[in-house]
């Protein structure tokens, strides 16, 4: 099975998805995590995970199914996707590092170049828009900068009590953060 292997962030692993038999529609999710998880464990002892200036950066942690690339009437391109996180999920946007990790892979093919964008669209209609914004290096490798927004929501807040009388406890870290 072939894919590109991309840095965005973390090492992602871009697979075309038309090649597997996904549109990348909300009633693949189940799907598209069972695939990641099985290709994700099978990728992961192959690959050099040394990042050119990070150095050793851990395993591989995503997959990015990439959908057909779509020009519009109106220019807009735009690309399904879907990012599958190690162990088990799948986004609900198509996040920012994956929108950025295929606009590197797309630029680097000579699909886009600085200025050009693309718009990349969840299982879940969520959508980003990135923009190539130049070529740069990162070590010896060619790589690009570029831009994503999108639209993000709330999905839960937390409260964390900590004892800072437990003699386990390192409070150090936590300078700053507490009141006086």
């Amino acid at each position: 099975m072939g894919f590109d292997l991309v840095w965005s962030g973390a090492y992602y692993a871009m697979i075309p998805s038309g090649a597997h038999g996904f549109e990348l529609t909300a009633d693949e999710e189940i799907a598209l995590m069972a695939f990641g998880d099985a290709f994700v464990r099978t990728a992961r002892p192959g690959l050099r995970q040394e990042h050119p200036s990070l150095g050793d950066v851990g395993p591989l942690p995503f997959v990015h199914f990439m959908g057909r690339v779509r020009t519009l009437e109106d220019g807009t391109v735009e690309s399904r996707s879907a990012t599958y996180v190690h162990p088990g999920a799948i986004c609900r946007s198509p996040t920012g590092t994956g929108t950025s990790a295929r606009l590197a892979l797309l630029a680097g093919q000579g699909d886009l170049g600085p200025g050009d964008t693309l718009e990349t669209i969840s299982p879940r209609g969520n959508r980003f828009v990135g923009t190539v914004l130049g070529e740069t290096m990162v070590g010896d490798f060619p790589a690009w900068d570029s831009t994503t927004t999108g639209s993000a929501r709330l999905m839960a807040r937390s409260t964390l009590t900590v004892d800072l009388d437990d003699p386990l406890v390192d409070a150090s870290d936590l300078e700053g953060l507490l009141g006086p």
